[in-house]
């Protein structure tokens, strides 16, 4: 299985995770945890990029609701990056689009 590819910007106590191939009920938990590992050594941003990404199941969008939740608990914000057309479109039909923050 891929694994994440993690970028830290320590000067903005930030971090790019880069998600893999797939974002599924496969690699959920280790996405989770890492996140969990990344907020208590101090990051406070997270941005995912999911510019490898071509699938994204129905946990993988959980997931991405739950970390968004866990990380502004934290006082921290997190943003998606780099999605295709169609995850774009996915999340814009079940109206995550609205609670998720979206970039370029």
């Amino acid at each position: 299985m891929d694994e994440f590819k993690v970028e830290h910007f320590p000067k903005r106590r930030a971090c790019r995770i880069g998600i893999p191939s797939q974002l599924n009920v496969g690699n959920r938990l280790d996405l989770m945890a890492l996140v969990s590992l990344e907020l208590d050594s101090g990051t406070v941003s997270f941005e995912v990029d999911l510019a490898e990404t071509a699938y994204i199941d129905s946990t993988g969008l959980a997931i991405l609701v739950a970390l968004k939740k866990k990380v502004e608990k934290s006082g921290g914000n997190l943003v998606l990056s780099h999605l295709s057309p169609d995850h774009r479109k996915l999340l814009e039909l079940i109206h995550l689009d609205e609670l998720l923050q979206i970039t370029a």
